[in-house]
């Protein structure tokens, strides 16, 4: 962990260097959890449905705000007598531990709040108004827990991966699709992408307006220069009117790159 710790620490001096010579000062920085790291001393579970088959976040910190997202996968569907306490934990290194600073615990039968499960899959999504609560070296870990007894079922750990805006590509927003949205729901639309610049490893899609919400996707499919691309990405209008979305497009590597100048379109109430 302390090695880990360590390259984190060179990224973020790397990443202070660059805002000394000209990205902008509340730059897009994104953090990527992918928890695969089970205890060793932790006994195998021998139920599907409370077992981890995999988990991972992130965290897009616009400096203001900062949006969360989670997946957790379990071996099966829980039922009443195999639900299970799922406690994702996010937080700070601290020596040779990790110092929660932010946590969920919720039902994988019926979680609630800001998670929903979908057969296997359990999906967090939460904005973090005041940007992100966290240190400059960031873990976590995904836990499975007994209801009855808060015993550990099953167990993944993590550390997170740092990205920041640099001068190295753009992506630019063209055009954006199925613009017709039903008031309340989660509707999908689609935003055309093209990209400028030195190799990137993808690119996330994002957008902001009052009256509507957004869930930013990123699309992991390597970028060279010249590429156009079809993302999806949801929106949820809030009241019965059209709002206006704008529409952003951030390519990342090892490095993020800003996104050029955003798209402005307007979202129409589809009854």
């Amino acid at each position: 962990m302390l090695g880990h710790r360590t390259s984190l620490v060179a990224v973020l001096l790397l990443v202070a260097g660059l805002l000394t010579i000209g990205p902008p000062a509340q730059a897009l920085v994104i953090y990527t959890w992918r928890f695969d790291q089970r205890p060793a001393d932790l006994p195998a579970t021998t139920v599907p449905a409370q077992t981890l088959v995999s988990a991972s976040a992130s965290l897009h910190d616009h400096g203001d705000s900062a949006h969360f997202q989670a997946s957790v996968e379990l071996g099966a569907v829980p039922d009443a007598t195999t639900d299970a306490t799922l406690h994702l934990a996010i937080g700070t290194v601290d020596g040779d531990a990790c110092r929660t600073e932010w946590e969920l615990v919720v039902s994988t039968l019926s979680p609630s709040g800001p998670a929903v499960r979908d057969g296997t899959s359990i999906r967090v999504a939460s904005t973090l108004l005041d940007g992100g609560p966290f240190g400059p070296a960031r873990c976590g870990s995904v836990t499975l827990l007994s209801p009855d007894t808060d015993a550990t079922l099953d167990r993944l750990e993590g550390e997170a991966a740092t990205g920041i805006a640099d001068p190295g590509g753009r992506a630019t927003v063209t055009q954006v699709l199925e613009r017709g949205v039903t008031p309340g729901h989660w509707d999908r639309v689609w935003v055309r992408v093209r990209y400028a610049g030195t190799d990137a490893d993808g690119v996330v899609v994002d957008g902001k307006g009052d009256g509507v919400r957004v869930k930013p996707h990123t699309d992991r499919q390597p970028l060279v220069d010249g590429d156009e691309r079809w993302v999806p990405l949801r929106v949820r209008l809030v009241g019965d009117r059209r709002v206006r979305l704008s529409v952003t497009a951030t390519p990342f590597g090892n490095l993020f790159r800003p996104g050029a100048r955003p798209m402005t379109v307007w979202l129409v109430p589809r009854h």
